[in-house]
């Protein structure tokens, strides 16, 4: 019985770590077809932080909410400021 459960966590760690070596790989393709792609490209880092009272209670289906819910704010205050610069650009001081 230990030896099956051994045998089924070495494989449950094999696929994980494919997994992941293929995650890092499609990154790094798409990553380096943004920089092909753009002349300018922007990086940002968001850390992401919950208080430590009810960092316990959020679950991986709420954090993933949570950050599309900033991810679409960003976008949208990002997509408001071009258009007002480009509408404005006459009379806003450069």
């Amino acid at each position: 019985m230990l030896k099956m459960l051994k045998g089924e966590i070495e494989q449950d760690l094999h696929q994980f770590r494919l997994q992941e070596r293929n995650n890092k790989e499609s990154l790094l393709e798409y990553v380096e077809q943004i920089f092909n792609h753009h002349t300018k490209v922007l990086i940002v880092r968001v850390d992401l932080g919950y208080l430590k009272d009810s960092k316990e209670q959020i679950t991986v289906e709420q954090f993933y909410r949570h950050f599309e819910i900033m991810r679409n704010r960003l976008s949208k205050a990002l997509l408001h400021k071009v258009v007002l610069k480009g509408i404005f650009s006459n009379i806003i001081s450069k």
